[in-house]
């Protein structure tokens, strides 16, 4: 089997053996027999509890006859602790009752039981008698829910083999007896060992079988472990879109009999399925299905596989502090259900042993040294995980502060090379126009190429001198044909004097003269003490918004203005730490 889902031929398996039917007993009550054939086993539960409370302790067949049923009402409910109490009531009773029908039916329902409690060998024993007193009697209906008792042992067992075996002699025998309400239940336990077998074609062949006749004869709870074992199916042949669809059909119908465990059961499974397909929020949501499900009917193991999962769902979208919580739960759900189970075996021990004091001390000592030791594991198990969670982020800020002071000093070499530039354009502009034999005011003719570069350079040099001697790019509104027309040139000439002298477009062009301008008054601010408002220069230096300020900003210097400005007190107060 797949282990990515709570298989129900694993989860289920037994439950379904076993068979509702009007008996011969020489005590029977019509109400309750009713209510059990269509299904109605809360009712059942509380007809049948109403009517022990009016019998006397004398009435020993009636006290039988309402215990044996009030058990597999309860297993129909899978409330199989509260199942196997009342079976154990039945067996007390066995030895003052003389009615064979009733004390066979006591041996069945102890049966179930003990099968659906995982107590196979119990189950075993009980299941034996039954099918003994069948062959004697020749009862063909006992011997058919005795060769299916037996069959769902073996599946428990992993003797699947057998299971089939003797399934398929149940079903021969279903068919010999016109068992019609049971022929659905009988093709389901086909289908179902098929499923454990894994020979996919024989499971979805009585799976069609068994869900046509409990759709015909309105088996509802049936009906959800049929759909539950063709979600299995499909999980098994890769078909994730057909498994779902099983999944969430068995789902509304457990929603009409109100089983909340089911609805827990299939809502996790639902959940793993998410998780596969890397849908962590949809995961989050069938989670939380789960949950509000198993507070109505808490069901530990569940519990615990709904939390693990949450943890990797919530781990998936990023939300560590709920999947902290999860993964805490998870250990703690697993505390509680190991503490519960070793003091369930010791108190059965106290009740069938008479064991020592000193042993018992030894026992509980041992208890609690595993528990302690247990909550230590948990405890470091968090811490650790806590510590790497500390050390992840402070490794993630360090790496940001240390790529932004590099985005902050690789920006400042870019102005003080940008200062040089303008520095030696200007001495060489002093230099030529030293030199007597230049002629002023040379018309360039774009029509020869040699003459074209120096073109774009005198017109390029230009556009410098009239951003840095107007500030033309402090003003908003600025647009190209504005500069164009203070330059005498065109539309043409202006973009491929930009183009050929910088890796930059007319907008980013000046939105680099404007950010310079931004880290200027940051600095003269910073140097004067000054207050600076980030959210109000944006109109200062030429922008129409604080959104588009900051945008800019961030584009071309790769720091938020913010950023910067902190890397640039840094540099000022630590003046030692930015080379540039």
């Amino acid at each position: 089997m797949n282990n990515r889902t709570l298989v129900f031929s694993v989860f289920l398996s037994g439950i379904f053996s076993i068979q509702v039917y009007g008996s011969a007993n020489s005590f029977a009550d019509t109400t309750v027999e009713r209510l059990m054939n269509h299904f109605m086993y809360r009712e059942s539960a509380a007809e049948i509890n109403r009517k022990l409370k009016a019998t006397s302790g004398k009435e020993v067949d009636r006290q039988l006859y309402y215990h044996n049923k009030l058990s597999l009402a309860q297993l129909r409910m899978r409330n199989i602790d509260s199942a196997l109490a009342m079976a154990k009531i039945s067996l007390s009773l066995i030895p003052r009752s003389r009615d064979s029908v009733l004390i066979t039916d006591a041996w069945r329902v102890l049966s179930y039981s003990y099968n659906n409690a995982g107590n196979l060998d119990s189950a075993l024993v009980y299941t034996r008698f039954m099918l003994g007193y069948a062959e004697r009697k020749g009862d063909l209906r006992m011997m058919r829910n005795s060769l299916s008792s037996m069959a769902t042992i073996m599946n428990q067992n992993k003797q699947y083999d057998k299971a089939l075996n003797y399934y398929r002699q149940a079903c021969a025998l279903t068919t010999k007896i016109h068992d019609t309400l049971n022929y659905a239940l009988s093709f389901y336990n086909m289908g179902l060992t098929f499923l454990n077998l894994q020979q996919n074609d024989s499971c979805l062949f009585y799976m069609n079988r068994a869900m046509k006749k409990a759709i015909t004869t309105k088996q509802i709870d049936l009906l959800v472990y049929i759909y539950g074992s063709l979600a299995d199916h499909y999980l098994n042949t890769g078909n994730e879109k057909e498994r779902k669809k099983y999944l969430l059909l068995a789902t509304t119908e457990a929603e009409k009999i109100g089983n909340n465990q089911f609805l827990a059961m299939l809502s996790c499974n639902l959940m793993q399925g998410a998780l596969v397909d890397k849908s962590y929020r949809e995961a989050i949501q069938y989670g939380e299905k789960a949950l509000l499900y198993l507070r109505i009917q808490p069901y530990p193991v569940l519990q615990m596989r709904v939390d693990s999962m949450s943890w990797v769902a919530y781990t998936g979208t990023g939300n560590l502090t709920r999947a902290m919580e999860c993964l805490v739960a998870f250990y703690q759900e697993k505390d509680e259900l190991v503490t519960r189970q070793q003091k369930e075996q010791l108190d059965k021990m106290m009740l069938t042993l008479d064991v020592k004091e000193k042993d018992l001390t030894i026992a509980h000592q041992n208890l609690d040294i595993s528990n302690n030791k247990r909550r230590i594991e948990v405890l470091t198990l968090i811490v650790s995980i806590a510590i790497l969670l500390v050390a992840t982020l402070l490794i993630y800020i360090m790496r940001a502060r240390q790529f932004r002071r590099q985005l902050f000093r690789k920006e400042k070499e870019l102005d003080q090379f940008a200062v040089d530039v303008r520095n030696w354009i200007a001495w060489k502009k002093e230099q030529e126009e030293s030199i007597d034999n230049i002629e002023e005011g040379v018309k360039i003719l774009p029509g020869e190429p040699l003459d074209e570069i120096q073109l774009q350079a005198t017109l390029f040099t230009e556009l410098r001198d009239a951003f840095y001697k107007q500030e033309l790019y402090l003003d908003p509104e600025l647009n190209l044909n504005a500069v164009i027309k203070i330059l005498g040139t065109n539309k043409k000439y202006l973009y491929q004097a930009i183009n050929d002298n910088t890796a930059a477009n007319f907008r980013t062009f000046i939105n680099r003269y404007r950010i310079d301008e931004a880290k200027r008054i940051m600095e003269n601010g910073m140097q004067n003490h000054e207050q600076i408002n980030l959210s109000e220069m944006y109109a200062s230096v030429g922008f129409n918004s604080t959104a588009s300020f900051y945008r800019v900003f961030k584009q071309v210097t790769g720091l938020a203005p913010r950023d910067y400005l902190r890397e640039l007190k840094a540099s000022l107060e630590n003046p030692g730490q930015a080379q540039f």
